[in-house]
């Protein structure tokens, strides 16, 4: 498989893709989801985590220092595995995070964290908000990088989910994390995070003010612009946004948003597409990207049902709306990942045209799209951000792991959809610009 990202890609864009979980041996790709189970408890639970206790309690008594305490915690938790029942495996997972909690590795309390809502039907941000103020010591200044990047990956998501509070309390826990880690632009960075939190929590009240407006019966034309925009360009919710965008008083406008609003077919989606891409020409300066970008969204999902020259027409109208917004030194796609082996994911493997990759942390700050094209020619293109793209994020429909942790005996590497038990194969690359 490939992935490539373009420089510049508006953020406003969401997909619905898939999950490439690819085999450790590299033989295959294949896409899975597992469903969270129900966290244990009762009496069972309490079976499970009594025979837990009993096993490691000489060392837990040995452990007094923050340290002590991390060292158990990995011993612990590398023993997750070895049960096939659910309590006894969460009891092992919750040991090892009340272990971390008072140890002095916040990366490890954060691992623990994302492995046990993989698992369970809990929330992970809450799993670490409430425990890292527990942690002390320094920062190990090796894996600080990396867990300041998960933190923000977090607070992004967060962000995206209107958790106002859990926002707030991630970038308490950066701030802090920053000053025990001696770094003061995380500190500084922390401080601009909670400006940010602040202002989209105001942006966010001013939505539902609209929201209220826009649903009136006697809905005024400029509030259902201003409310379709934000639905659109902010809550990247354009399936309802256009519903609003319709009703305006802005003719090509629209027009657009009616041919979206009534696209069933592929046909139909590349119809609206190309509305959309014509819209963008005349729409303000500031709302061309996004337009633009909406129409490459339109396009992908229409190709891979398309056929002949309609397929090759949309191909070719998908690559012009890319171009349109990018210029510069950093335009057009750049090859990130090429390989059968996910091994080679962030890594820096130049040589090999057939297992080509390069470091995540050499990319362009400015990067919005990623794009993933299978060799049975299915295109996804997906929103993205240097932040996210190194990291696990889930949202409400859809998410990213860029983490490649081992699961189900496979490495998971890419775009999923959430609750999905469909299960492909695909062995096909591509070449991209």
């Amino acid at each position: 498989m490939k992935l490539v990202v373009p420089s510049r890609v508006h953020e406003a864009i969401r997909v619905g893709a898939f999950l490439l979980a690819l085999a450790a041996a590299g033989a295959s790709i294949a896409g899975a989801n597992a469903e969270p189970a129900a966290p244990p408890a009762g009496a069972e639970l309490d079976a499970a985590t009594a025979a837990v206790k009993a096993i490691y309690k000489d060392k837990a008594e040995k452990a007094r220092t923050p340290s002590d305490r991390t060292t158990l915690a990995r011993e612990v938790f590398g023993n997750r595995d070895a049960t096939a029942n659910l309590a006894e495996r969460y009891a092992i997972e919750m040991t090892a995070l009340n272990l971390a909690t008072r140890g002095d590795d916040p990366m490890l309390l954060v691992a623990i964290c994302d492995e046990i809502a993989l698992r369970f039907k809990v929330d992970r941000i809450d799993l670490f908000t409430d425990r890292v103020g527990e942690t002390s010591g320094p920062v190990n200044p090796t894996t600080w990088p990396k867990l300041l990047e998960k933190l923000n990956a977090m607070a992004a998501e967060c962000l995206d989910a209107n958790r106002f509070e859990e926002a707030g309390e991630l970038a308490t826990a950066i701030s802090q994390l920053s000053k025990r880690a001696r770094d003061p632009k995380a500190t500084a960075a922390a401080l601009a995070l909670r400006k940010t939190i602040a202002d989209r929590k105001k942006g966010q009240e001013r939505f539902e003010e609209l929201a209220a407006a826009a649903n009136a019966l006697d809905a005024n034309p400029k509030v259902l612009l201003e409310f379709g925009r934000l639905l659109c360009f902010v809550q990247n919710d354009w399936p309802q946004g256009v519903r609003y965008l319709a009703r305006t008083d802005d003719a090509l406008l629209v027009a657009a948003a009616s041919l979206e609003v009534k696209a069933v077919t592929s046909d139909a989606k590349v119809a609206a597409a190309d509305a959309w891409a014509t819209y963008a020409e005349k729409a303000p300066p500031a709302d061309r990207a996004a337009f633009r970008d909406h129409a490459a969204m339109l396009y992908a999902e229409a190709i891979p049902s398309l056929t002949g020259l309609t397929k090759v027409k949309a191909e070719k109208s998908l690559d012009a709306v890319l171009d349109a917004s990018q210029t510069g030194k950093d335009s057009g796609w750049m090859v990130i990942f090429r390989s059968d082996n996910p091994e080679l994911w962030n890594t820096d493997s130049p040589d090999d045209a057939r297992n080509f990759a390069v470091p995540l942390d050499t990319l362009p700050p400015t990067i919005r799209f990623v794009r993933i094209r299978r060799g049975n020619g299915q295109l996804v293109i997906a929103p993205i951000s240097k932040q996210v793209i190194g990291s696990m994020k889930r949202g409400p429909r859809y998410g990213w792991e860029g983490t490649k942790p081992e699961r189900w005996g496979a490495l998971l590497l890419g775009d999923h959809r959430q609750r999905s038990n469909r299960v492909s194969e695909d062995r096909g690359s591509c070449t991209c610009r």
